[in-house]
């Protein structure tokens, strides 16, 4: 197994009770968009597909750089529809949340496509998606995904990787301040190896963490047993870990922030530099600390 593979893969697989969803117009409308995209995906309709997305919109696909506007979101799908035939994409909710306007989706995904060759390949995964309701429409104002085992990155190479906007940066502001603090916590912590207390001190009972090579963790004692073994003393030392904000909606009780990280690791005879980004969705516990409620992270 190569060392980068034994370093991110999870040991412990989700043994949590999956949140059920019931049926409610907020679900069945989000589900009728799903199909739409599917479809426009399927038709190859860039046009159609784009108009579901909010002019700075952020994108994050896995194994890719993340995007923070609709011009190079299109981009990116342009590559998608010159390279591969899409064939399917069946999403599932599993959790929907709405806090003063904005609606939190976390979900499954199966998607099947061809690429180079006549064998359908699928992609299985999870993902976290931000609506906003605008003009009678739902727009997405940020997605990311990624798969629930070990891929080869090779599977997304006819991606486009060019950017035209460079990473933004949040305004200097109280809450970005508190955001950067409690970041500045966590570098420590994972710096630290410190697993079980990384999740003690950051997610509440309800949280739901998805990340890289996993399904998701559902509830506070999945994620501190994956915290315990994945950030474990041990064989990975991490030499450096940068934590930082690319943009952050403050909605009061709750605070979205876009992040990115680089991290620095070695391992008796290895190691390497590596990159990834994240949806952070933050919820104020009763003291008003900013709590991880919902997060996502994958690889860039």
């Amino acid at each position: 197994m190569k060392p980068i593979i034994a370093f991110f893969l999870v040991l412990l697989s989700i043994t949590g009770k999956v949140i059920a969803q019931t049926n409610s117009p907020l679900t069945d409308s989000i589900g009728v968009v799903h199909k739409s995209i599917e479809k426009a995906l399927i038709n190859k309709s860039l046009d159609k597909f784009l108009s579901y997305y909010e002019p700075d919109a952020i994108c994050m696909p896995e194994y890719h750089t993340a995007l923070y506007n609709r011009k190079d979101i299109s981009t990116y799908y342009q590559s998608w529809f010159d390279s591969a035939t899409i064939i399917s994409l069946d999403k599932k909710i599993v959790d929907l949340q709405e806090h003063n306007g904005y609606i939190i989706e976390i979900g499954t995904f199966i998607q099947q496509y061809k690429h180079g060759s006549n064998n359908t390949i699928e992609y299985t995964g999870k993902y976290l998606t931000v609506w906003k309701r605008r003009d009678g429409r739902y727009k997405i104002v940020s997605e990311i995904w990624g798969a629930n085992t070990p891929i080869n990155p090779k599977m997304f190479s006819f991606t486009d990787h060019n950017s035209s906007s460079a990473t933004p940066q949040p305004a200097s502001t109280p809450v970005a301040k508190e955001v950067a603090e409690r970041n500045k916590r966590i570098t420590e912590l994972v710096t630290k190896r410190e697993g079980v207390q990384h999740a003690t001190e950051f997610f509440l009972p309800d949280a739901i963490y998805l990340t890289y090579d996993s399904p998701m963790f559902i509830g506070f004692d999945n994620i501190k047993n994956y915290f315990a073994e994945h950030e474990k003393p041990g064989d990975v030392i991490v030499n450096t870990l940068e934590i930082k904000a690319s943009r952050i909606i403050d909605l009061g009780t709750i605070v979205i922030e876009y992040g990115y990280y680089t991290i620095d690791v070695s391992w008796k005879g290895g190691g390497g530099t590596f990159k990834g980004k994240s949806t952070n969705i933050w919820k104020r516990n009763k003291n008003n600390q900013l709590m991880l409620y919902r997060q996502m992270v994958n690889h860039t």
